[in-house]
């Protein structure tokens, strides 16, 4: 499956076209040890995503209590986030994996 084929199941799934690669590519992030990242970390690996609309998935996932904001002397702005220990990590790249070597594609949105 394409890309634009695994953003038509991300808008289907998620209601957003980027939210499973964003998610996946926290997952990453996460995979190569990192405890904390910021958003833009995130935007560099989703460059087809605006970073607009990688922070909106990340507020949503700050909201959802699966970020947390890191507070710190360190980074007075509060842009750092960690994400807590959640099967949503494995779940969207085991998903994304799966989408991308998949024979069929999904059907052209309304």
């Amino acid at each position: 499956m394409d890309e634009d084929a695994i953003r038509n199941v991300s808008r289907g799934l998620f209601g957003n076209k980027h939210k499973l690669e964003i998610i996946a590519a926290i997952a990453e992030v996460i995979a190569e040890g990192e405890s904390d990242f910021y958003p833009r970390r995130i935007s560099k690996l989703v460059p087809e995503a605006a970073d607009n609309q990688v922070g909106s998935v990340i507020e949503q996932l700050r909201s959802g209590g699966l970020l947390i904001p890191v507070t710190d002397k360190v980074d007075l702005q509060k842009h750092r986030f960690r994400a807590r220990d959640s099967g949503i990590w494995e779940l969207a790249q085991s998903l994304l994996s799966e989408l991308a070597a998949a024979s069929w594609d999904p059907p052209e949105g309304d």
